[in-house]
């Protein structure tokens, strides 16, 4: 709830990860799903090593607002997960 809050004043963010699982009201893809109202052009990656997340993950994924990227991963894996969402 409170990074939602902040987004407004972070306008020159480029990519937003999240994990499926975060406290809050939201879950991760719920939170990534409402930052494109106020972040159109960043790129939303969610992340999760919950298997159950990943079929939740697929419908997000083909309406190609966010990408979806399996714990465990490594920091290159990421870094080309982000530049292939460009």
């Amino acid at each position: 709830d409170e990074a939602f809050a902040n987004l407004e004043m972070w306008q020159d963010v480029s990519a937003i990860v999240s994990d499926l699982t975060v406290p809050g009201a939201l879950q991760g893809d719920e939170f990534l799903t409402k930052t494109v109202e106020i972040l159109p052009k960043a790129k939303k990656v969610l992340i999760s090593g919950n298997f159950a997340a990943v079929q939740r993950s697929l419908a997000l994924e083909k309406s190609e607002i966010i990408t979806f990227l399996q714990k465990p991963f490594s920091i290159e894996k990421l870094l080309e997960t982000i530049n292939l969402n460009s």
